[in-house]
């Protein structure tokens, strides 16, 4: 039987996400994430949570932006995709 489910996900096409991370360390060094997208969403006792709206041009850029978050230290709690 052959599978013909259409998926609307396309991932070499520009998709816009909502990201919500962590941070104990002070924004300050993290300079290369500092735009107009990105919001303080709450303060914790160790750190702070902030939320930002960001397109990507495809799916590896995505998974780039992810992957620069990881070694700047930030811990992702979501990351979702705009309609």
């Amino acid at each position: 039987m052959k599978n013909t489910t259409q998926h609307s996900n396309s991932f070499s096409s520009p998709a816009s996400y909502a990201l919500m991370v962590f941070r104990e360390l002070p924004l300050a060094q993290s300079e290369w994430l500092v735009t107009e997208n990105l919001q303080i969403f709450g303060k914790e006792e160790n750190g702070t949570i902030y939320s930002l709206k960001e397109t990507f041009k495809d799916q590896t850029h995505l998974l780039g932006f992810i992957d620069k978050l990881n070694e700047d230290h930030f811990t992702i709690i979501s990351i979702n995709k705009i309609q």
